[in-house]
């Protein structure tokens, strides 16, 4: 079993939106805190870049890859309780690209 399959998926069936709100507020925050640990190794020249420091890159992009598509899930549950195309969608996925690449 890899890594990306022992994290559990979220599941929104039976939350309420204030709690769906929530849980994308964290999503968004944890997105923002991966970024700054990017920004962080960009300060270094790629040859040193330590291979523990490399290994916990790839942990941490494993992990908001599966942070993005649970974003993905909470996302769409508060679209269908609402009824409309909520701008936040747009930011967070334009977030997550920007800090990926």
């Amino acid at each position: 079993m890899s890594f990306a399959e022992e994290i559990p998926k979220i599941d929104t069936d039976k939350m309420q939106a204030e709690e769906i709100k929530s849980l994308r507020g964290s999503i968004k925050g944890r997105i923002t805190k991966f970024g700054g640990y990017v920004q962080l190794l960009i300060q270094y020249e790629v040859e040193n870049i330590f291979q523990v420091q490399f290994k916990e890159l790839t942990l941490r992009l494993v992990k908001i890859k599966n942070l993005f598509y649970d974003s993905d899930t909470v996302k769409t549950k508060l679209e269908l309780l609402s009824d409309e195309h909520l701008p936040e969608r747009d930011a967070v996925e334009n977030q997550f690209y920007s800090t990926v690449s």
